[in-house]
């Protein structure tokens, strides 16, 4: 196997745990929860220094994410627990079990 091979497979792996479906559930609530404490801190920090830090930590989210998928930790495991979490707030939405 070539070196080009285990980057390219590498690779798949980052970007296919990156978008499994409960990666992408914790990554909206992650989202909604910095987005409701950027509002929540605003009198003590501006609003847009709150979302830079929030941004650069969900972007270290990814990063950390993805390096597991290259390591063979998946997060498809996740997705029957964000199914779960939806059902109790009554959410209209169903995160598609692979």
């Amino acid at each position: 196997m070539s070196f080009a091979d285990i980057a390219a497979s590498g690779w798949k792996a980052f970007w296919s745990n990156l978008l499994a479906p409960g990666t992408i559930g914790l990554f909206i609530a992650l989202a909604v929860i910095c987005l409701l404490l950027g509002f929540a801190f605003r009198r003590t920090m501006s609003g847009l220094q709150f979302a830079l830090r929030a941004g650069s930590a969900l972007l270290a989210f990814i990063l950390i994410v993805g390096f597991l998928g290259v390591l063979g930790i998946d997060m498809n495991a996740l997705t029957p627990a964000i199914n779960w979490v939806l059902e109790q707030i009554h959410a209209p939405l169903y995160v598609k079990v692979a």
